[in-house]
């Protein structure tokens, strides 16, 4: 059985850099990171919608408003999570407490990464996730 890392970490913050060292330092016990938002980008693509931080929040809106469901990203991830290959699964990404039970059963360890606001900021302007985090202001940064 895999052993899970969820990181809890505020856009910015380091995540993917977390994902990096841990796949370096453990590189013999295949790691792997999943990540709800994912599921999201899977959506918008075959809708050929733009991967925007907006089109991501308002199909989850959507999703959660039309079933009901604060947790409904919950039964395809769970299905993604049996499928994964891996030594570590590392979830990336979830923000309802409603999506931590997908982790019920499986010990995780939980990694909370913080970092400066500032700092979150300048790396979102540096490798940009989404159409719409290219040439972001602080404003438009503070307000997402």
């Amino acid at each position: 059985m895999p052993k899970y890392i969820a990181v809890v970490a505020e856009k910015g913050a380091g995540k993917t850099l977390f994902v990096e060292i841990v796949k370096k330092v453990l590189a013999d016990k295949r790691v792997q990171a999943v990540r709800f938002s994912d599921i999201l980008r899977d959506i918008l693509g075959i809708f050929d919608k733009e991967m925007s931080r907006q089109n991501m929040s308002m199909l989850a809106t959507a999703l959660r408003s039309a079933f009901s469901d604060d947790g409904i990203l919950n039964t395809t991830m769970r299905s993604r999570l049996e499928k994964t290959n891996a030594g570590i699964i590392i979830l990336d990404g979830m923000r309802k407490p409603e999506e931590a039970s997908v982790l019920k059963g499986k010990d995780p360890v939980i990694v909370p990464i913080t970092a400066d606001a500032r700092k979150r900021f300048d790396r979102s302007r540096e490798r940009p996730e989404k159409v719409d985090e290219y040439g972001m202001t602080w404003e438009q940064f503070e307000i997402q």
